[in-house]
C-alpha cells in the first residue's frame, strides 16, 4: 500500500493539461502495401493512425508522459507495434476483418491501460491473429477480445493492481497469462475449444477460467502467494485441468462437465481449500494437499470415474461423493488417503 501514494500522484501530474505542452499526430492511409511509423517523445503526446487496405503496418513509439496511441487496421496482413514508457499512458489497437494479423503492445509505467479488439466483420474472418501485451508498473489493466481461429494471447504484467480481461472467440485459441505484483487479477473466457495457461505470484491474486466448445479444452493454473483464489468452468469432453497452489489462503473451485476428462493439482502451504464439481463419464480426478488446515471436496455425477485424495499435514478434511455406475460395467474408483493429525474422511457411492 505504501507504494500507491507515489505512482497515483506521478500518474495525475503527467495526466495534468495545465502543466503540460500537448501535441497530436492524427495519420491516415488508404490503399495497399501502405506502412506508417511515429516516434514521439515529451509530455502529453496523442497519436491516432487509421489504416484501410492490405498488408499494412503500423509503428508507434512514445516516451514519456501523459501519451495516448490508438491504431485501426481494417482488413488483412494488418501488424501494429506500440510501445510506451512513462506514466498516465493510454494503448488501443482495432483491428477488424482480415487474416493473420498480430498486435504489439509494451507499457512500462505507471497507470497504463490496454485494449486489444481483434474481431470479424461479416463473412471476412479473422485466422492466426496474434496479440502480445507486456505491461510493467501500477494500476496497469488490459482488455482483449479476439474471433475467428487460431487466435493466440500472450500478456504479462508486473506491479501493483494489475487487471487482465480476455474473451476469446474460435477454434483453437490460446491463452497464456504471466503476472507478478499485489492485487492483480485475471479473467479468461474461451468460448471455443482452446488452451489455457495462467499464472500468478502475488498477494490477493484472483484467477477465473470459463473454457468452452467441441474437444480439448486444456487449462494449466498456478498461483505463488497469499489470498489467492482459483475459479474454473470447463465445458465439453477430452478436456484436461492441472493447478499448483502453494502460499497461505489459497482456494480452487472447479467446475466440469462432458466426458473424458482429468483433472489433477497440488496444494501447498495453509488455509488451503480444493472443490471439484464434474458432470460426465470417464473422469480421472487427483487431488494432493501439503499443509495445515487444507479441505478438498469432490462431488461426480456420471459413470466409470476415478477420483484420488492425498492429504499430508494436520487439520485436513477430504471428502468424495459419486453417483452413476450402476452396475460392475460402469462402475464408480473412490480412494483417500490422509498422512497427518485431525484428518477427516467421507466416501459415499450411490
Amino acid at each position: 500500500m505504501r507504494a500507491l501514494i507515489p505512482f497515483a500522484a506521478l500518474a495525475l501530474a503527467f495526466t495534468t493539461p495545465c502543466v503540460l505542452a500537448a501535441t497530436s499526430a492524427v495519420l491516415e492511409q488508404n490503399g495497399t502495401d501502405n506502412q506508417a511509423s511515429l516516434d514521439q517523445e515529451g509530455p502529453d503526446h496523442h497519436a491516432t493512425q487509421t489504416q484501410n487496405g492490405v498488408r499494412l503496418s503500423s509503428d508507434i513509439t512514445q516516451s514519456g508522459a501523459g501519451h495516448t496511441a490508438i491504431s485501426e487496421q481494417n482488413a488483412w496482413d494488418s501488424q501494429v507495434t506500440i510501445d510506451q514508457s512513462g506514466g498516465g499512458n493510454y494503448g488501443a489497437v482495432y483491428q477488424l476483418g482480415g487474416e493473420s494479423n498480430a498486435v504489439g503492445l509494451s507499457q512500462d509505467g505507471y497507470a497504463n491501460s490496454a485494449t486489444i479488439r481483434q474481431e470479424s466483420v461479416g463473412y471476412d474472418v479473422l485466422i492466426a491473429n496474434t496479440a502480445n501485451i507486456t505491461q510493467s508498473g501500477a494500476i496497469n489493466s488490459a482488455d482483449v477480445l479476439q474471433d475467428g481461429a487460431a487466435n493466440w494471447l500472450q500478456a504479462s504484467a508486473t506491479g501493483i493492481g494489475n487487471t487482465l480481461q480476455s474473451v476469446q472467440s474460435g477454434i483453437g485459441t490460446s491463452a497464456t497469462v504471466y503476472q507478478v505484483g499485489d492485487n492483480n487479477a485475471v479473467s479468461v473466457n474461451q468460448d471455443f475449444s482452446g488452451s489455457a495457461t495462467l499464472s500468478q505470484n502475488g498477494n490477493d491474486n484472483v484467477l477465473a477460467l470459463q473454457q468452452g466448445g467441441l474437444e480439448n479444452p486444456q487449462a494449466t493454473l498456478s498461483q505463488t502467494g497469499d489470498g489467492n483464489r482459483m475459479d474454473a468452468t470447463v465445458e465439453f469432453k477430452f478436456n484436461a485441468l492441472e493447478f499448483a497452489q502453494q502460499g497461505d489462503g489459497n482456494s480452487l473451485f472447479v467446475e466440469q462437465s462432458g466426458r473424458n476428462g482429468s483433472a489433477s493439482g497440488a496444494s501447498v502451504g495453509n488455509d488451503n481449500s480444493v472443490s471439484m464439481v464434474l458432470g460426465g463419464d470417464n473422469y480421472v480426478v487427483s487431488i494432493n494437499q501439503d499443509g495445515d488446515a487444507n479441505i478438498a471436496t469432490l462431488d461426480s455425477a456420471g459413470i466409470d470415474n476415478l477420483a484420488s485424495i492425498v492429504q499430508n499435514g494436520s487439520l485436513n478434511h477430504a471428502s468424495i461423493s459419486q453417483s452413476g455406475g450402476f452396475d460392475t460395467f460402469t462402475p464408480q474408483t473412490a480412494q483417500i488417503t490422509q498422512t497427518g493429525d485431525g484428518n477427516v474422511a467421507s466416501i459415499v457411492q450411490r
